[in-house]
């Protein structure tokens, strides 16, 4: 025990732990398929906004992206599905989670979505890599109006 948590303590210190709620949402959302939550993401000073998606989900909409094909495309990467995300998945540990996936993602630099009015698509990254989250998406327009 006095082992690992030496092993981890550099690891927590220079900040290459995964944070251990996003790693709990992202377990919920790979139990469960129809579960996708609005996020933005601070990842090395971008902002990084869409929907959480599952690791399957993520790759079956990869395929039908590659190959333009809705639902044919899913096939594509199936056979890594099946190594990377076995039946007993969503039973594993929360920290054997290390990437987060979302659809209709942005990337904002400020106020500025890059590239300029991009519907979004699907994206990758390191939960290590996440600096801080937000629940919601980011969208560009007007604020509306506060509540008094």
């Amino acid at each position: 025990m006095a082992e690992e948590k030496a092993e981890t303590e550099p690891q927590r210190a220079l900040g290459l732990e995964a944070d251990w709620f996003l790693q709990y949402l992202i377990g919920h959302v790979n139990k469960d398929p129809d579960l996708n939550i609005p996020l933005t993401l601070l990842v090395g000073g971008s902002c990084v906004t869409g929907r959480a998606i599952s690791g399957p989900e993520y790759f079956k909409l990869l395929g039908n992206t590659i190959l333009g094909k809705d639902g044919e495309g899913a096939s594509l990467f199936q056979p890594l599905i099946d190594q990377m995300y076995p039946p007993d998945f969503a039973d594993r540990d929360i920290d054997s989670i290390g990437y987060i996936h979302l659809k209709d993602a942005r990337v904002f630099q400020g106020s500025v979505q890059i590239p300029a009015n991009f519907r979004g698509n699907l994206w990758r990254g390191k939960l290590t890599a996440v600096d801080g989250l937000i629940f919601g998406e980011l969208g560009v327009g007007a604020l509306p109006p506060t509540q008094t």
